[in-house]
């Protein structure tokens, strides 16, 4: 049951598609509430990021999304990693909005 509240979660929260998609960290984050949060969290701090600086990502953010995705499909399943980056971003993406302010 809990994975099928995670599955709706994220689907509003991210962007995320967890009935079609097969990569193994999208999957972990599908399949753990925690995590669902935690990427509702970022996704959140990055959307406001957007709306304090005018409606356009700043590119230091797109950079660091990147290789944050990048980082969250290499670490796989392994959900103590994916949760670190996801924290990361949240802090990176907050810090940003305290600068542009």
């Amino acid at each position: 049951m809990e994975s099928g509240v995670a599955t709706t979660a994220i689907q509003h929260a991210a962007g995320l598609d967890c009935r079609k998609t097969s990569a193994p960290g999208e999957r972990t984050i599908c399949d753990n509430a925690g995590l669902v949060e935690l990427e509702r969290g970022m996704m959140e701090t990055y959307r406001s990021l957007t709306v304090e600086s005018g409606g356009t990502v700043p590119q230091a953010a797109r950079q660091y999304s990147k290789v944050a995705l990048q980082d969250r499909h290499a670490y796989g399943t392994n959900v103590d990693c994916i949760t670190g980056i996801l924290l990361a971003q949240k802090v990176y993406f907050t810090e940003m909005m305290r600068r542009h302010n």
